[in-house]
């Protein structure tokens, strides 16, 4: 898999080696499926070896995933216990060899623009396991992560199972492939008694519209949403939108498919 001879790639098949190797050089790369050949540094170390970050583990709230499991084998997980927002996402990126390399802590560590699964995992409130060592870790929230810091290793990534009435997901852009144009939708809603009683909204690409003011505006409203309601959600989400940073160098093909898609999924709520 290395570009050139100068390259070097270390096998590690326990968590112990992998600490070992980042605490001799803390600027190694820490590879999955390296379906992404241009991320692969002169010296970098492959944690696919590890079965602690290999496993997927059944809980009654969540389910826990290893940044090494590959998305084919994300897709074999029962809908009771994956979200059908993860399954629909998963079903979008590349092809069936793609995804048997491909790994889930490859897709949310990927430096740039914001890959597919980031929208649904974060809009379901999804955490991440760091570990520093063996025995030293911490949990954060997805939408908090912004890279994994020197010398720590992504351990496992905690998915919430709790049910949403509807489960929406939409991709944009080129299929099979990521460009400036690409991004990802998720629009999670529960109702009751004819109102809007949870949701949770997620636009990622270049840009990531993610915002809890926005979704406590939408709480209580009666479905469903009268026309000038719903124009006045929209102009709310494309205030919003404009005041995230680097909406105005994104694409502005993207906010009119956002705002479309919210539209669409509010009529549907």
């Amino acid at each position: 898999m290395a570009k050139n001879s100068e390259q070097q790639v270390l096998l590690t098949k326990t968590l112990d080696d992998l600490f070992s190797h980042l605490d001799r050089n803390s600027t190694l790369r820490v590879l999955g499926g390296c379906t992404l050949e241009n991320l692969i540094d002169e010296k970098s170390v492959s944690v696919r070896g590890i079965p602690e970050l290999s496993q997927i583990e059944r809980r009654e709230r969540f389910i826990d995933i290893g940044p090494a499991v590959t998305l084919s084998e994300m897709l074999k997980v029962d809908e009771t216990k994956l979200q059908p927002v993860i399954k629909k996402a998963l079903k979008t990126i590349g092809t069936a060899a793609v995804r048997n390399l491909a790994t889930l802590g490859g897709n949310i560590c990927a430096e740039g623009q914001k890959l597919t699964l980031w929208a649904p995992l974060v809009a379901l409130d999804s955490r991440v396991e760091i570990k520093k060592s063996a025995n030293d870790s911490k949990v954060i929230p997805l939408s908090h992560f912004t890279g994994v810091p020197e010398k720590s290793v992504l351990s496992k990534i905690r998915i919430p199972t709790t049910e949403w009435k509807t489960n929406i997901f939409e991709r944009v852009g080129p299929s099979h492939r990521i460009t400036e144009n690409s991004a990802s939708f998720t629009f999670l809603c529960n109702t009751e008694r004819g109102s809007i009683d949870n949701i949770s909204i997620v636009f990622a690409g270049v840009i990531v519209f993610h915002s809890k003011e926005f979704e406590n505006i939408l709480l209580g409203t009666h479905l469903p949403i009268q026309n000038e309601d719903m124009d006045s959600f929209i102009q709310t989400a494309s205030e919003i939108y404009d005041s995230i940073e680097g909406s105005d160098k994104a694409p502005t093909i993207l906010k009119t498919q956002f705002l479309n898609l919210l539209r669409s999924s509010l009529s549907n709520c």
